[in-house]
């Protein structure tokens, strides 16, 4: 009788199978919710799918940037230099803040640079995202930023698309639709 109450009592110090079936089930839900979150995504995490310049590598992005430009005339001239492409790495540029005029960057950048045919209505829309204007003598040019490798190197290139005035938004010359594509 004394044998059977040791026997009751004693305890097995080998771990017995059923200690590892729980941690198991932990480390499958983890990976299948890994799998779920990243796998289905096609390896990208989606809190990074914002930022192209992180989840695509080596491929070219664009984003859209509003610069402060001193005005002159040529604002309207399809010549004139304010409307040819700028080397962003080159000039030294005066940013505008969206954040403090309260422009979300992505839907900004998102209108600026999906838009492929710029009618009055799309400039409309420009001039009621940007709730301020700039001073008298100063415009805000609206630039599609696109950055590239080339040649081992990166290139950012901004093409303006809009000016905003004090008093009125300019589209870019080289931007104005032709009456003949649909």
């Amino acid at each position: 009788m004394m044998a059977d109450k040791l026997k009751e009592t004693q305890v097995d110090m080998d771990p017995k199978p059923q200690d590892s079936p729980p941690r198991t089930k932990w480390m499958w839900r983890i990976f299948l919710l890994n799998l779920l979150l990243v796998g289905s995504h096609l390896g990208e995490f989606w809190p990074f799918s914002i930022f192209p310049m992180f989840s695509k590598a080596g491929q070219p992005w664009s984003r859209a940037m509003v610069v402060e430009v001193p005005l002159s005339d040529s604002y309207s001239d399809p010549s004139a230099m304010l409307w040819e492409p700028l080397d962003i790495n080159i000039h030294e540029l005066k940013a505008i803040s969206l954040d403090e005029r309260g422009i979300d960057k992505i839907d900004f950048s998102n209108y600026v640079g999906k838009t492929e045919r710029w009618t009055p209505e799309v400039v409309s829309g420009i001039s009621k995202m940007i709730p301020d204007r700039p001073e008298q003598g100063m415009a805000w040019l609206v630039l599609k930023v696109v950055g590239r490798m080339d040649k081992g190197t990166v290139s950012v290139q901004g093409q303006p698309m809009v000016a905003v005035t004090a008093d009125t938004v300019v589209l870019s010359p080289n931007l104005y639709p032709m009456e003949d594509n649909p």
